[in-house]
């Protein structure tokens, strides 16, 4: 896309398309497929080790197709540019610590998506020792990925003509509202939390037509101002608030899990499902039970929206990257890169 601000953006359109197009598939596929395969072994929980073990050939039948498509895109093609050089922790750190826009976004990254992992390991829960629903998950699952296909191909030209900050900050709306129906109503019917979570979705898709141009724009802004060029690095920067959101998010999920007196109602429920059509589900009316699942509901809906409150102010007052800056800085470092490779030409 060069330094295109609209191209940039129709790419990652694009590319949230077809990652709402594939989720279809795995939400669909997934879980009947672990179920198949650990029949197929005679045991169940080997279905979970097959499905594993053989899905990373997707993944790399996927990266030597992207490989070959990129070909010489990968590398400067003017045969005066310098050789790329590697990049070193010390980039690493340069390129967050001397860009106040990276510390800003990462941190915003880092809070936000915490509050996500921190339900995400609760999920299954919802549906199996809550709803105890489990066998409907992947319909469900699949009706929802099938809404967000098409949540993919309208609502990102939303949040175009919103922009990035607006567009954050909608998308925060949007959550809390969803928020609000899982919380009344997501105990009522499973339909509810499915409804909440397309909701949740739709506001998502506001901010999926930027992608990775927070992070462009922000490698943009620090070559302008600091003469250094970590616009590459910079996009790189993206799965590292979600490593560490992840570890976060996790490690509280579980320390909530225990003071909802979780495992007490994980050991019910197993032991009701392994006697199958004879399993004793009485538990689940009795008022402990109902305490329990009321508590979880609440911190399922709210944990997130929480966490989400404290990024967006964050974001709202530390970000300070326009749309229009963002145009500016690329079309200027555009012109400061095109001199760089001329100087180079001319002294070779």
């Amino acid at each position: 896309a060069g330094s295109n601000m609209d191209d940039r953006i129709k790419m990652t359109t694009l590319q949230s398309q077809v990652n709402a197009a594939s989720s279809i598939i795995l939400s669909f596929g997934c879980l009947p497929l672990i179920t198949f395969v650990g029949k197929l072994a005679g045991n169940p929980a080997m279905g979970y080790t097959i499905v594993t073990c053989v899905a990373p050939l997707f993944l790399i039948t996927g990266v030597a197709l992207l490989s070959k498509a990129v070909g010489d895109r990968d590398w400067p093609r003017d045969p005066n540019a310098p050789a790329p050089k590697k990049v070193t922790v010390k980039d690493m750190v340069a390129a967050i610590f001397t860009n106040d826009q990276m510390r800003v976004y990462m941190l915003y990254q880092v809070v936000n998506q915490t509050g996500t992992y921190v339900i995400n390991g609760m999920t299954m829960y919802y549906w199996s020792i809550v709803m105890n629903k489990l066998g409907i998950y992947s319909v469900v699952s699949g009706i929802s990925t099938c809404a967000g296909f098409v949540f993919a191909m309208f609502i990102p030209k939303i949040g175009r003509k919103l922009g990035k900050k607006k567009s954050i900050i909608a998308n925060f709306v949007v959550l809390v509202a969803s928020k609000v129906v899982m919380s009344l109503f997501a105990l009522k019917s499973i339909w509810f939390m499915a409804a909440a979570t397309m909701l949740a979705s739709a506001g998502m898709y506001l901010t999926m037509a930027f992608g990775v141009n927070y992070y462009l724009d922000i490698g943009e802004y620090g070559y302008y101002k600091t003469g250094k060029d970590f616009r590459t690095l910079s996009m790189s920067m993206q799965n590292i608030p979600m490593k560490i959101a992840m570890t976060l998010g996790a490690a509280i999920g579980g320390i909530i899990l225990t003071r909802l007196n979780f495992d007490h109602f994980q050991g019910l429920y197993a032991t009701a499902s392994a006697a199958g059509a004879a399993g004793d589900f009485t538990y689940m009316q009795t008022a402990e039970f109902q305490t329990f699942i009321s508590k979880f509901i609440q911190v399922y809906a709210w944990a997130p929206a929480i966490f989400a409150a404290v990024a967006i102010a964050i974001f709202i007052f530390g970000y300070k990257i326009t749309d229009e800056d963002a145009k500016f800085y690329a079309a200027e470092n555009a012109k400061r890169k095109a001199a760089e490779m001329a100087a180079a030409a001319e002294k070779k």
